[in-house]
């Protein structure tokens, strides 16, 4: 599969740079980046060798309760099945059926805005270095988050992904104008935002608050929140797996699907204690001014690898 390396994370503010590298194991990267799509193809072709059915093409257009579990109405007919997990992204369908509150409060929910520029993979630095860069400058004008520069290949042609993301972990402050903040971002680069195809899309990020199940139906991944300081969500993803995974099997050895202690054994788990720490380290991050960012920079560092020796560690296996 198509991917690039990353060795090293370059952590921006102003002209304050901090790098990040794999520790743990030098020389191998930090990470890799692939495309969306081709790494959701994957996921499906390994999952059909597994013997599990996928219907492609399938649109979930409703959900209703049934006797011992769910209807679904679909674009190709009705299915009913004892457990649903909505792992079906930000803008969860299964989700908004639920019809979950909030409480009266703010919905947490992410901006991300982001466009592909052609490069020349043989002298960007981005990927003669395998670098990956997260510039919170930004930050000092409203942007509860960063622009960032990822290297990676669409249909076997260097592109970089640029964009900005606003994590709006602080509800009541001003809404950032992200067009205008990733124009002078590309500007910088001598790239124009009027020669890219611009997209947008939500994110949610977790509360540890948050209700995620009802009886017969519970709520993974993207569709339950994500990291809201670098608004990550594929590797969060993969994490909830496990989780979800053995709610399920216990619904089915003790005959009860209510669920009801999901939500609270999700926010004791590694993934929900990690997703907690990071949602308020990206309070308190996006919400200091732009002197105290300053002089706290070089912290970063320090407080990335712990955030990332605590994941390793938790989430290892026996």
């Amino acid at each position: 599969m198509p991917h690039v390396s990353v060795y090293t994370v370059e952590m921006r503010f102003e002209e304050k740079v901090v790098a990040l590298r794999n520790r743990a194991a030098p020389g191998e990267p930090l990470f890799r980046i692939v495309r969306r799509n081709e790494y959701d193809a994957r996921l499906a072709a390994i999952a059909q060798a597994r013997g599990i059915e996928i219907r492609q093409n399938t649109a979930l257009t409703g959900l209703a309760r049934a006797d011992g579990g769910v209807r679904l109405k679909t674009s190709r007919g009705e299915l009913t099945a004892r457990v649903v997990v909505g792992a079906d992204g930000a803008k969860s369908s299964v989700r908004r059926w639920m019809n979950l509150s909030d409480g009266g409060q703010p919905a947490r929910v992410s901006r991300l805005l982001e466009v592909l520029t052609a490069e020349d993979a043989a002298t960007s630095p981005e990927f003669v270095q395998g670098r990956a860069v997260f510039d919170f400058t930004p930050a000092q004008d409203g942007v509860q988050g960063y622009c960032w520069d990822f290297p990676s290949y669409v249909d076997g042609r260097a592109m970089m992904n640029r964009g900005v993301f606003d994590s709006r972990v602080r509800p009541e402050r001003r809404r950032a104008d992200l067009t205008a903040a990733l124009d002078s971002y590309l500007r910088d680069r001598r790239r124009s935002l009027t020669e890219c195809e611009l997209h947008g899309h939500p994110e949610r990020w977790y509360d540890p608050r948050g209700t995620y199940a009802v009886p017969h139906i519970l709520l993974a991944g993207d569709a339950a929140g994500v990291d809201p300081l670098l608004g990550e969500g594929i590797a969060w993803a993969l994490q909830y797996g496990p989780v979800a995974a053995a709610e399920v099997r216990n619904a089915f050895a003790s005959g009860d699907f209510s669920f009801s202690g999901y939500s609270r054994r999700l926010r004791r788990s590694a993934v929900g204690a990690n997703l907690t720490d990071r949602v308020r380290l990206a309070r308190l991050l996006y919400s200091v001014d732009r002197r105290r960012l300053r002089l706290t920079w070089p912290l970063i560092g320090p407080i990335g690898r712990y955030l990332e020796w605590r994941l390793r560690r938790e989430t290892a296996g026996p």
